[in-house]
């Protein structure tokens, strides 16, 4: 035995599988560290992924939140700013014109020549108050073109009114072909019953409805 253990081959062979083995361990480590640290990459490269997509994910939230909010602001100003403050004068003016035909002579609808001073002040002052109204938010009214038409309509028919009166002229704006516009009440109501019903939609998780109601329409011999 002793022989054997010194025989140079024999001891080359013993050594070189020693070697090969020594080698082959170091390659499984270091395939093993090289797997381990494709599989971390691989498990970051998800983690990121995923972190993107609950990324995006929360931005599109946030993005229609926004845009949720900014539509029920707008509304809200429509709403409060322009639209019910004309329906409600709307709705006074059609009470006081309603009044007037009980004391016409012609049954036109018209304010006669002996009518109460007090009630065409009471009317004057309403139409002075829509004016105002739709002077300063004119950019609410959205974008109809018959509802513009009509509410240029209805300025020209106060500016007449108020003209006449001032230059104690009895006559009424119809005389002179400056009628209040016939549609101008259904058409408010029409977008103010629209856009309740959108603010409405938007508020459905905790915000209060409001439904218009009926509005009387104005007689279209003023």
């Amino acid at each position: 035995m002793s022989g054997v253990l010194r025989d140079p081959a024999f001891i080359e062979k013993v050594l070189l599988a020693l070697l090969d083995k020594g080698a082959l361990a170091i390659i499984l480590v270091a395939v093993g560290l090289w797997a381990n640290q494709k599989l971390e990459s691989f498990k970051a490269d998800i983690r990121i992924a995923e972190l993107a997509q609950r990324d995006k994910v929360e931005l599109q939230k946030q993005l229609e939140a926004t845009r949720r909010d900014i539509e029920l602001k707008f509304r809200e100003r429509q709403l409060s700013m322009f639209f019910w403050p004309l329906y409600l004068r709307l709705e006074k003016d059609s009470a006081i014109w309603q009044r007037v035909a009980t004391i016409s002579n012609d049954g036109r609808r018209a304010l006669p020549a002996d009518a109460s001073g007090i009630i065409e002040r009471d009317v004057l002052k309403n139409h002075e108050e829509m004016v105002k109204v739709i002077e300063a938010n004119i950019h609410l009214a959205g974008t109809d073109p018959d509802l513009l038409k009509d509410l240029l309509k209805y300025m020209e028919h106060v500016a007449v009114y108020q003209a006449m009166r001032s230059a104690g002229v009895r006559l009424n704006p119809i005389d002179v072909g400056a009628e209040f516009p016939p549609n101008l009440t259904s058409r408010i109501k029409a977008h103010l019953e629209r856009l309740q019903r959108e603010y409405s939609e938007l508020t459905a998780r905790g915000g209060t409805d409001t439904t218009a109601s009926t509005a009387p329409s104005h007689p279209a011999t003023r």
